[in-house]
């Protein structure tokens, strides 16, 4: 279907049913079938609110024992496990001494193609690229004594640099809204 079927089926049989679901997706939002719709439909408004349904869908909260919870997924234990994995030094220290293992699954031209899972639907279009022989943090722990310091010259020079371009970001973003709003109050009046 088209950018209306896009919109219109989901509303009209449900976002859950296996023809729908991946509806919302099939747009990179960026614009051009609003521009070009003679009746102005909000194309890319419309789909990432059918977008934020779908994933509500799939996290449905349920009762359990009188208490609200999202039942547990894949997702969810990959998250749970990369911030195990992100915010213990010790378990990244223990995963990346395990991470060279995964060059025997690699094959001979060096990329992982296939992997169970989740992730075996990312990699059912892509491969992943075998793994450094040696991790950033050993290659760190060897090389540091040879890395060049900056000197005092550099460091005042950064902090200069740093100083003038203080408060540029926010008065930017300041200047793009106050433009924004005039553009809105343009097309209002």
């Amino acid at each position: 279907p088209g950018p209306i079927g896009a919109i219109l089926s989901p509303q009209l049989s449900g976002i859950e049913a296996a023809e729908n679901n991946s509806l919302p997706y099939a747009s990179s939002l960026c614009g051009a079938c609003y521009e070009v719709c003679p009746v102005k439909i909000n194309f890319p408004e419309v789909l990432v609110h059918l977008r934020a349904k779908d994933v509500e869908s799939k996290h449905a909260i349920r009762e359990f024992e009188g208490n609200k919870k999202a039942p547990f997924s894949q997702m969810d234990g990959m998250m749970l496990g990369a911030k195990k994995l992100f915010t213990s030094g010790k378990m990244m220290s223990i995963a990346e001494r395990g991470l060279p293992m995964s060059r025997l699954i690699s094959g001979r031209k060096h990329k992982i193609t296939a992997v169970p899972g989740i992730v075996g639907g990312w990699t059912a279009y892509r491969d992943i690229p075998e793994p450094p022989k040696e991790s950033f943090r050993n290659w760190w722990k060897k090389e540091k004594g040879q890395a060049p310091a900056r000197d005092n010259a550099q460091r005042v020079d950064i902090q200069a640099l740093i100083e003038a371009n203080k408060g540029k970001a926010a008065e930017a973003a300041a200047n793009a809204k106050a433009a924004q709003e005039a553009r809105e109050a343009k097309e209002n009046n």
